[in-house]
């Protein structure tokens, strides 16, 4: 068995309470932040993000102070002081909407260009090599890739944008405005500011650290609830068939339990948090008075005029309010932190795994030499010696000790029971699973797989006959050639139905083709792209004997040879040797046969 399969718990209840905002959390977190950072052009936004957070500091704090000197104004009855003040007001006002609109435009785009250099990154690593296989099929320990690539990181980085002008400004303008209501309070002004949101910040990490890992957990959830109503919707003709509904219906609501289970944990643990916060903000308006209160009751002031007087508390309670303001904006970034913590975990899970994959496989490259692709030989070739392989699940050998040469001089039709091993023989000569013993030599240059389950991407019919490759330039001998294909695979009505063969197609249009006419149109890239070798995984099963017949002959007249995994008879006369697995159940033995020649196996 796989010692890298896990199950679904695997990594739930133990690992969700082991993350939190920690050093993992910061050392993740800077790994992530130097991806999305690693253009010249996201350094640069970032700068003008933070200038333009600087100038709407400074434009605030002018702002701030329009309201003194309209009590000075007002209280001295000073008309044209009164006309000028509030003309530069208005001044400031368009001034102040300017400044945040572009800052708020600017933080956008940074959400941009990070949500596309980190999704750069992972899209990178998951389709290098097998690595998208190995997470999604052969490992399974990591929950919903595809939703940590595309929501996670999205979540990600707009809760960042909102974030990153707050901390970046919060040293200038905490520093600033504590010199100014040092120089009208004293040092007890900023002094017990400090104090206050120094306690509230020590309260505010105790209470983030239990929010963090159930984040975690409803984002998991979350993928698990989206990704079973996708695969409904797939496959609604199948569960319609099969009455369905019902079974499905319970299985979503089991889904949708625990997915609340955990969106009311998430709720239950930020009560705590959001009170601290609550408290922190409205407690807070009156500092800025209990601080002035000390002065004024000391007679510092007493020589100053009412008027004057108003103007100084007034300018004290905007600046100490704001410096407290300063502060509460750090606290209430509390619970943006506890969702960039969760989503900077599953995200940088699922890269330390595909990195860890890519080593992985680096490494055995090296150690293992020509028992992986050796891509040296003039013509497609793969040979097994003495080799047993079974499922990465399972503990069983399915075939033991098979040695056998597959080159594009001979057919081979393998057979065998259900279970056998026949589709994990391909598995194992493409190289996704790993032998248990023995070697592979794979040379699979000019060779072409076909899947069981036809696979359709975005693109036209002419794209999918050549895929994964770019099709080659049309002339109007190719034309001819690829609708003389179509109609020798009945298939003739499709660039008909679809519009033409260049006619842009959405994976919908191709999955509701009918599972026989899937199947042509994919075994119709064996006959575009005429690979010297083709291995082909029942890719016939849904078509009749004659269409059967008559693909493989064509196959024959190209000059394509042909391993197939199959189980229907008339399919074993058009290959020259036969292999029959027997599976576990006899110990994993096979028979090669070779016109009138068999060979067996244990």
């Amino acid at each position: 068995m796989n010692p890298n399969r896990h199950t679904e718990s695997d990594d739930s209840t133990e690992e969700m309470e082991r993350l939190g905002c920690d050093c993992v959390f910061l050392r993740r977190f800077r790994r992530l932040a130097a991806v999305a950072l690693s253009h010249p052009a996201a350094v640069l936004v970032v700068l003008v993000l933070l200038v333009l957070s600087v100038t709407y500091e400074v434009i605030v704090y002018q702002v701030g102070l329009t309201t003194s000197q309209y009590y000075v104004v007002l209280a001295k009855k000073d008309w044209w002081g009164f006309v000028s003040h509030t003309a530069y007001c208005l001044g400031l006002i368009v001034a102040v909407a300017l400044v945040k609109s572009s800052k708020n435009y600017v933080a956008c785009t940074v959400t941009v260009q990070w949500r596309q250099l980190l999704t750069k990154r992972l899209q990178e690593l998951y389709f290098s090599g097998r690595v998208q296989y190995k997470v999604n099929v052969v490992e399974g320990a990591i929950d919903n890739p595809d939703q940590r690539i595309t929501q996670d990181v999205d979540r990600l980085c707009q809760k960042l944008s909102g974030i990153v002008p707050t901390v970046l400004v919060s040293p200038f303008t905490i520093g600033y405005y504590s010199y100014q209501s040092f120089s009208v309070a004293g040092v007890g002004g900023p002094l017990a500011v400090f104090v206050y949101f120094g306690l509230s910040t020590i309260v505010n990490k105790l209470l983030i650290g239990p929010v963090v890992p159930r984040v975690y957990e409803l984002e998991k959830q979350e993928g698990r609830f989206r990704y079973k109503h996708a695969q409904v919707r797939a496959n609604s003709e199948s569960v319609a068939f099969l009455d369905g509904e019902y079974a499905e219906l319970d299985s979503t609501e089991g889904l949708l339990a625990r997915l609340v289970s955990s969106q009311q944990a998430v709720y239950n643990r930020q009560f705590p948090l959001n009170l601290c916060v609550y408290l922190s903000d409205y407690a807070g308006s009156i500092i800025s008075f209990l601080v002035l209160a000390v002065p004024i009751f000391n007679g510092t002031y007493d020589d100053v005029s009412a008027a004057n007087l108003a103007g100084i508390i007034s300018k004290n309670t905007f600046v100490t309010m704001y410096l407290m303001s300063c502060f509460s904006n750090l606290v209430d970034l509390s619970n943006a932190i506890t969702t960039v913590a969760g989503n900077t975990h599953r995200i940088s899970v699922l890269m330390e795994r595909m990195e860890a994959i890519i080593e992985e496989e680096t490494l055995g490259d090296r150690m293992k030499g020509r028992s992986q692709e050796a891509g040296d030989e003039p013509a497609p070739q793969f040979e097994l010696s003495n080799v047993s392989y079974g499922s990465p699940y399972e503990d069983d050998v399915l075939v033991a000790g098979l040695s056998l040469k597959i080159t594009p001089d001979t057919s081979l039709f393998v057979t065998g029971q259900s279970n056998s091993g026949k589709t994990s023989l391909l598995r194992i000569l493409k190289g996704l699973w790993s032998v248990s013993s023995g070697s592979v030599i794979r040379s699979p240059r000019g060779s072409l797989f076909l899947p069981q389950v036809p696979w359709f991407g975005t693109g036209s019919l002419r794209s999918q006959l050549y895929y994964p490759y770019d099709p080659p330039e049309s002339t109007p001998e190719q034309e001819g050639e690829i609708w003389r294909l179509f109609a020798l695979a009945d298939l003739d009505h499709l660039p008909k139905r679809a519009g033409g063969l260049d006619t842009p197609l959405q994976p919908a249009w191709f999955e509701s083709l009918s599972p026989g006419e899937r199947q042509r149109l994919s075994f119709l890239r064996v006959l575009c792209q005429r690979p010297k070798l083709a291995l082909l995984d029942e890719a016939t099963s849904a078509l009749d004997v004659d269409s059967q017949v008559r693909l493989y002959d064509e196959c024959r007249k190209l000059g394509i040879a042909t391993t197939t995994v199959g189980h229907h008879a008339c399919l074993e006369p058009l290959h020259e040797r036969t292999l029959e697995l027997k599976g576990a159940g006899c110990g994993g033995a096979w028979v090669v046969g070779e016109k009138g020649r068999v060979t067996a196996g244990s």
